[in-house]
């Protein structure tokens, strides 16, 4: 015990030196004191989220083991709850505009924690169905009043065993799904990637302007959105995540919607 309030004492101390230099360092002893809180908030933003990351993991486990329970006493097959992404695997995003604050935004996004949730989200979804016959399902999920949302599960057949063209081929199929509207035409498009900090991370910016069949309505719809992947000895994840606020890439002002993707 007394060697622990020697050790704290000792530390305390080192740390009150080091904030006097950093004031001496700085001419503003006010902003030096600013950027340290901001320090701090940091840290703790990270911790919150790094709860957060374990409490959703939590909750989607109790969720799989109660519809589990449930469908054992009542001898039915597993019920499907509303499958909402968002609420597993989303948490609110903003990029930064300095490339190291942008690189650092981007790392604390795509975790393994979140390919290992999205793997089992997807084995608990199609637990079910039979792997050599395609199978798609679009479901309609709760939104707020201002959104409106969808679900699909989808089980792939492919005639190769070459894992990278299997993977390649999904990864197309998936990020490029959702972009048809009925009765609206696409009348221009454009994409492109503006960041890639690893080779398993891409960030890239999206929109298309769609016009209604009667020629009386035009909508503008933006995307900012990321994909990351990891592959491993018997499979391999891809998670697809949005953006929620992009400093060097803002939407525009005559954007009337944001079409925001997640997935896995």
């Amino acid at each position: 015990m007394i060697n622990l309030k020697k050790e704290r004492g000792y530390l305390v101390y080192q740390l009150e030196f080091l904030r006097s230099k950093r004031k001496l360092m700085r001419a503003d002893g006010a902003v030096a004191e600013w950027e340290e809180k901001a320090i701090a908030q940091r840290h703790k933003r990270r911790q919150s989220e790094e709860i957060n990351a374990q409490l959703r993991y939590a909750l989607f486990r109790q969720t799989s083991y109660v519809n589990n329970l449930k469908a054992m006493f009542s001898l039915s097959p597993p019920h499907s709850m509303e499958l909402n992404m968002r609420r597993f695997l989303h948490t609110y995003t903003h990029l930064r505009k300095d490339p190291q604050s942008r690189a650092r935004d981007l790392a604390a996004i795509c975790t393994d924690a979140k390919l290992e949730l999205g793997m089992q989200t997807v084995l608990r979804e199609t637990e079910g169905i039979p792997v050599l016959r395609p199978h798609i399902s679009t479901r309609q999920i709760g939104t707020s009043p201002t959104e409106f949302g969808a679900s699909t599960v989808a089980v792939y057949a492919f005639d190769t065993m070459n894992t990278v063209q299997i993977f390649l081929a999904a990864c197309g199929a998936i990020l490029g799904c959702g972009s048809a509207w009925p009765k609206y035409t696409q009348v221009d498009s454009y994409g492109k990637i503006v960041d890639s900090p690893s080779d398993s991370i891409r960030y890239g910016i999206s929109g298309c302007r769609y016009r209604s069949e009667d020629g009386q309505d035009e909508v503008a719809v933006e995307s900012r959105g990321l994909s990351y992947f990891k592959i491993m000895d018997r499979c391999a994840v891809l998670l697809w995540d949005y953006a929620d606020d992009d400093d060097m890439f803002p939407m525009n002002k005559n954007t009337l919607m944001k079409r925001d993707v997640i997935g896995t």
